[in-house]
């Protein structure tokens, strides 16, 4: 109960701090509830040291063995195997610590530790940004298929010069004519597209596209159309330097792009 209650107070305490603190107290408070036994976090595991006479035997001073405050009954074998060192995790993945340690702040540092393996967006997440390049198009035109054109050029000229190469920029190109290619009568459309391009480096392309079109004639002999052209173009550089961040990138773009425009652009929009 001693080590159970110095954790609890470990958890009340970072509910009184930061946001991101008070959601690791959350998940913490989540794994402790159905715990029966603090010394092992239900893990059946401990370690002891193996005693002088092991010492040089070339299998380590130390010993993983059952815990011995679980068994209903006294055993006289514990051993479950001989290790080099005491950096030891349980079946759960919580750090093991020896039989006969009672520290809470210890305990309540290795669940923090377990929680944020697990769910690593529970820490604030940490990154590099930079605005790559602004396009913005505001003009009238009879060919659409030029302008989309010149607005690709720039684009992949942008692109090639931040990602290395033209070939891992082709994706992202091709969703951009994609994008500023299609609208309607009327279209006001924002549209999100990302992609990792190297482990730890994601490029972000936010495309507000308020073009529209009309369809004229011509002395009502034959009908043309023209294009109203309002596309802006923002691309960002993104590069990740924990875990935390790296899994807000990729749940951005395993998730569908459009429905996390807002949280992306308050990501851009935030200081580093």
């Amino acid at each position: 109960m001693e080590i159970k209650n110095e954790i609890i107070s470990f958890i009340e305490n970072y509910k009184t701090t930061d946001a991101f603190k008070q959601n690791i107290a959350l998940k913490i408070e989540e794994v402790i509830k159905p715990i029966k036994c603090f010394h092992c976090f239900d893990q059946k595991q401990c370690w002891d040291y193996r005693g002088l006479r092991f010492k040089y035997d070339g299998k380590g001073e130390f010993y993983r063995k059952i815990c011995p405050h679980c068994l209903a009954k006294p055993a006289e074998n514990l051993w479950i195997e001989d290790c080099i060192s005491t950096d030891l995790v349980g079946p759960f993945g919580i750090k093991l610590f020896r039989h006969d340690a009672h520290a809470g702040s210890e305990r309540f540092k290795a669940l923090e530790t377990y929680v944020i393996k697990k769910y690593p967006e529970l820490v604030k997440p940490c990154y590099t940004k930079s605005g790559v390049d602004s396009i913005h198009i505001n003009e009238k035109t009879y060919n659409l298929e030029i302008e989309i054109g010149k607005i690709i050029n720039t684009c992949t000229q942008a692109l090639e010069s931040y990602m290395g190469n033209l070939h891992s920029a082709t994706k992202l190109i091709k969703n951009i004519k994609l994008n500023i290619s299609c609208f309607d009568e009327e279209s006001k459309k924002n549209t999100l597209l990302c992609e990792e391009i190297t482990p730890n480096h994601f490029m972000y392309i936010v495309i507000k596209n308020n073009s529209s079109k009309k369809t004229k004639s011509r002395f009502g002999m034959y009908n043309y159309q023209k294009f109203y052209l309002d596309i802006q173009i923002d691309i960002f550089e993104i590069k990740t330097l924990n875990d935390s961040a790296h899994h807000l990138c990729n749940n951005i773009i395993n998730e569908t792009a459009e429905k996390h425009i807002n949280e992306i652009m308050k990501l851009f929009e935030s200081t580093t």
